[in-house]
Order: structure tokens, then sequence, then C-alpha cells
């Protein structure tokens, strides 16, 4: 990655900015993936096994949206996720 700093017209208040930027631009996408729920459904669905297969049995969602309505609208599909994964989990242990 190159990065030319120069001057720029609004002054020093944009480096923070340019910080961040340069800070995450240094995060392999391969950790993004194994510590956020991103993708697909079926990517996100292999990653709550993997999560529950290891242990973790406490997720921290931040829905997003606008609204209240948005937000929770948002966060239904994660959590009818988890229970999918915690349902096969069941139905396979029972097996």
């Amino acid at each position: 990655m190159k990065l030319a700093i120069g001057f720029h017209p609004a002054g020093i208040e944009n480096w923070p900015a340019l910080a961040d930027y340069v800070a995450a631009a240094r995060i392999p996408d391969d950790l993004i993936r194994k510590c956020n729920l991103i993708g697909t459904e079926a990517m996100v669905r292999e990653r709550l096994r993997v999560y529950r297969a290891a242990g973790h049995n406490t997720l921290r969602i931040t829905p997003e949206g606008a609204t209240a309505e948005e937000r929770r609208e948002t966060l239904a599909r994660p959590i009818a996720l988890v229970r999918e994964v915690e349902a096969d989990a069941t139905d396979n242990a029972a097996s």
C-alpha cells in the first residue's frame, strides 16, 4: 500500500480520519470475516456453527437502521439464524 501525505487545504484536522483509514486498511480481511457475522446467510450460519462448536454462547449484535423499527427488523434475521443453528445442534445431539 502506498500512501502519499502532503498539503491538504483543510489542514491538520483531517489527520485522525487519515490515521483511521490507514489503520483500517491494515486489518486483514480474514480477521474481519472471523470476528463479524458478515456475508451470505449460509456464511453467517456456518460462522455461528463454528462459534458454537468452540464454546461461545454469547453474541453482541448491533443492528443497523435509522429507526427502532428498522433495527428490530434487522435484528430479527440473526436471531432466527441463531435459533436455526441451535435447533440443528439439538437435533444432531439427539440422533
